[in-house]
């Protein structure tokens, strides 16, 4: 049979439903922290904001007229009428009593609930008529109140496990020391924690901050540990860990840190030794000339900093070894001092390469000093991007995306067709083959065969956040490398559509540079959405001014210097 402390129990919970759902503080004291779309607070986003709510309701005391009306508009007559029982002022009473604390549970005896406060140092018997408890978890940050000298658990605020409890406690006490706060003399202190609430709140959310911090930081060690025991033997390893350590306090003119020194030894052995069954520690197979002219061959440094640096390391890496280690052979030293005498082919592999994240250091340059709006082309590829984690993006029999795809893809990403046609096909978007030949090629997107579609499904591979993470500058200079590059277009288009091509850029460059294009200069349509391109690029100003921009006309005079015009975009089909 439901009783007085069920009955308070259901009241609560009803009220809390309510009032997360249709109170809006918006006034300068709680601004926008309830909104209706939202579960939780935007003040407390760990929070949920029936946990705010019960606060502003209960806990208050400026508020007391305003919660005596709310609770009692939003109980209605019909709600007391159903309960004989239920008395409002006796019900005032006891929610105007209760407050929120961390509790451990530390058993469970049917719907009551042996509870330790944390922060009061109490033990309570608390009912538990709606079995918010559970087994789950052992730490709750709860609502109690009393009924004739009975606890009710009437919310529960959040929950969490043991080790996170003791971040939270710690932080709690070091916050009531400050405050100056000595719970064994202090009079009230349920009084205090109600009116405090709001800072509790503030102490859990730091709380939790640094605790999501230490588990990731853990997780992190624990991700790189199991690391090290595949890139190098147990001995080497121990030896590692040493020279980085060395390394990172180095006041020499070489020094890297942690960070950088494991983006290092990742990137050499996931791109080259562990496809090739070795590590750091197979001294007699490692050739690091073959090693880096095949990773230079894929782009795989980001600058020639990264080269030069890598290749520092591993000298100095092995040099240390070379001390401390009984079996170490001399092959690695001798062939990182043959790979830093070909550093300058490596250079150009780099330059050359279409594959990897190669960003010429000048052409950045060039950019970061030059003033230009944001790129059109830059946030419409990264839509791109955004369709395939978020749609099906997979092609036919002849390995084109099917019809369906592209009129899809292009309708999201407002791209216009070059002919009018019933059946869309990839090449009737230029935009679309250039950022789909992009993802292909920097590995953004992976070919999964096996898959619901008789055909291969287009996913985000796992290199995908290498693109997501450069910055914008790096971004532009990344795409302008890759375009201008002419191993780009080999399998898009014909011989014969890229001469036609490459002449008409040639000649509009060439007019635009030397201020001779004419006034009622014309162009095929064909050519409109290479032009398109340009000018989303932040290369020409618009289709009415075929003008370079402050940008445009720099990157123009620096390839052009570069690379004689006549061989841009120069594609040796017999290869």
């Amino acid at each position: 049979m439901i009783n007085k402390l069920d009955i308070f129990s259901l009241t609560t919970s009803l009220i809390l439903e309510k009032a997360k759902n249709n109170i809006n503080f918006n006034d300068s004291t709680y601004p926008d922290t309830l909104n209706e779309e939202k579960e939780e607070s935007d003040i407390f986003p760990f929070m949920n904001k029936s946990a705010f709510a019960g606060w502003i309701l209960f806990d208050t005391k400026s508020n007391l007229t305003f919660s005596k009306d709310y609770i009692t508009n939003n109980i209605g007559d019909d709600y007391i009428d159903g309960f004989s029982e239920f008395n409002l002022d006796e019900y005032f009473d006891f929610i105007f009593s209760s407050y929120s604390s961390i509790f451990t549970v530390e058993e469970i005896e049917g719907s009551y609930i042996y509870l330790r406060d944390l922060i009061l140092n109490i033990k309570i018997k608390a009912y538990d008529s709606q079995h918010f408890i559970n087994k789950e978890f052992n730490n709750y940050f709860l609502r109690v109140s009393k009924y004739q000298n009975e606890y009710v658990i009437v919310q529960v605020n959040t929950s969490f496990n043991d080790e996170f409890r003791d971040f939270l406690i710690k932080d709690l006490r070091d916050y009531l020391n400050y405050e100056k706060i000595n719970i064994k003399k202090f009079a009230d202190m349920k009084s205090y924690l109600k009116e405090n609430l709001i800072n509790i709140f503030y102490v859990y959310g730091s709380s939790l901050s640094d605790y999501s911090t230490y588990v990731q930081e853990r997780f992190d060690e624990d991700q790189e540990n199991r690391f090290l025991n595949k890139a190098f033997s147990k001995e080497d390893k121990e030896l590692f860990n040493k020279f980085s350590l060395s390394l990172s306090n180095s006041t020499k003119n070489f020094q890297l840190n942690r960070d950088e020194i494991m983006y290092y030894v990742s990137l050499i052995y996931d791109e080259y030794l562990k496809k090739n069954d070795l590590n750091y520690s197979s001294y007699k197979d490692l050739d690091f000339k073959k090693i880096y002219y095949e990773l230079s061959l894929r782009g795989q440094f980001c600058n020639l900093s990264e080269l030069n640096n890598s290749l520092m390391l591993f000298k100095n890496y092995y040099l240390y070894i070379k001390k401390y280690n009984k079996n170490f052979d001399d092959l690695p030293i001798k062939s990182i001092d043959m790979a830093i005498d070909n550093t300058f082919i490596y250079q150009n592999l780099l330059q050359n390469s279409i594959e990897g994240y190669f960003v010429d250091e000048t052409l950045l340059d060039i950019i970061k000093n030059s003033y230009f709006e944001e790129s059109k082309f830059i946030n419409e590829f990264e839509n791109f991007i955004d369709y395939i984690q978020y749609y099906y993006l997979y092609e036919n029999k002849n390995g084109e995306l099917s019809p369906a795809v592209v009129k899809s893809i292009s309708k999201e990403l407002g791209l216009e067709a070059t002919k009018n046609v019933k059946n869309l096909r990839e090449y009737h978007f230029p935009e679309l083959m250039v950022f789909l030949k992009f993802a292909k090629i920097k590995n953004i997107i992976s070919l999964e065969k096996e898959n619901l579609f008789k055909h291969g499904l287009y996913e985000l591979s796992s290199n995908a956040y290498k693109y997501l993470n450069l910055d914008y500058n790096e971004k532009l200079a990344l795409w302008f490398s890759t375009l201008i590059n002419k191993e780009f277009y080999r399998d898009m288009y014909s011989k014969n559509k890229i001469y036609k091509i490459k002449k008409f850029m040639i000649d509009l460059f060439v007019k635009i540079d030397e201020n001779k294009l004419e006034k009622n200069y014309s162009y095929k349509g064909e050519y409109e959405p290479i032009i398109g391109i340009l000018i989303d690029l932040g290369i020409f100003k618009d289709f009415d001014k075929l003008e370079f921009t402050n940008l445009g006309k720099k990157i123009f005079k620096y390839y052009n210097k570069l690379i004689p015009i006549k061989n841009i975009i120069n594609i040796d089909f017999k290869k």
